[in-house]
């Protein structure tokens, strides 16, 4: 016999499952489009302003690309601050040559569109950001609290002769 949970785990799922079918199943026809709304533009924009360098516009196109997928990979390894400014950067860069590379009248489309794709891909890039490093402090002393309290709680008899040797240093003020 089944429990209520067991029932009401299928049941509540099934929506649940249709909707995001729903959502999410156009997604994977349309990612071709996707990435031509920006690659398009990006590589118009370098075939246009790689004239007289001595990098080809398919040489800067590869180095793009290349460059995303490294920089993408080396923020997320390393954490390490130039790799998400470089992240950042390469983005900004990206939106900038699709607004650029694209007609007039879709520029404002293109650009948020670069912009949403980038911001889903940095995700991804900068994972942990804000994350606060675990310190840990090894103390090759020992436990310096306990080693002061065990200083200073030693034997009794120690401590009257210490104490006594300290009395007869100071110089007496009584008077007669």
């Amino acid at each position: 016999m089944r429990g209520p949970g067991e029932v009401a785990a299928p049941v509540a799922v099934g929506p649940i499952s249709a909707v995001l079918q729903q959502f999410f199943s156009p997604l994977p026809e349309h990612a071709g489009d996707v990435w031509a709304t920006i690659n398009q533009p990006v590589t118009r924009f370098l075939n246009t302003h790689a004239d007289g360098l001595p990098l080809t516009p398919s040489a800067a196109h590869a180095l793009w690309l290349a460059g995303d997928i490294a920089i993408a990979l080396l923020s997320e390894a390393t954490r390490a601050f130039a790799a998400r400014l470089t992240w950042a950067l390469w983005g900004a860069s990206t939106v900038w040559m699709t607004w650029a590379g694209t007609p007039a009248i879709t520029r404002p489309t293109a650009a948020g569109l670069t912009a949403l794709v980038w911001g889903i891909a940095s995700i991804l890039a900068l994972n942990g950001l804000g994350s606060r490093p675990h310190i840990t402090t090894i103390n090759l002393i020992g436990d310096v609290p306990t080693t002061l309290q065990q200083h200073h709680s030693t034997d009794p008899a120690e401590s009257d002769a210490n104490s006594q040797e300290a009395d007869s240093t100071q110089p007496s003020t009584a008077s007669t």
